[in-house]
């Protein structure tokens, strides 16, 4: 979800999953063992993960900053969406 609104608001390339660490990004995350077994799989957008965005030396501080505004703008909405599907029970692990 964060990925998307990073993406479709601000034009910002991310890459969202488990970057090949599955088993310990999910620990990380404090999802417990007997729901690991839900994400097996782990081709589902639904599957719980991170987002990497990588600066290069290419960026400037002009465009750190940038991003940072970005993300400060659509985080409150992020937030709120989670919490809705937490709501809802669609996902039983917290951010």
């Amino acid at each position: 979800m964060l990925a998307h609104m990073l993406s479709e608001k601000g034009g910002v390339a991310t890459r969202r999953g488990a970057f090949c660490a599955h088993p310990y990004v999910w620990r990380l995350m404090g999802i417990p063992d007997i729901e690991v077994m839900d994400y097996v799989n782990c081709g589902d957008l639904d599957s719980p993960g991170m987002i990497r965005i990588s600066f290069g030396i290419y960026n400037t501080v002009e465009e750190v900053d940038e991003f940072l505004r970005i993300l400060d703008e659509i985080l409150p909405d992020a937030r709120a969406e989670q919490e809705k599907l937490n709501e809802k029970d669609e996902f039983s692990w917290k951010y």
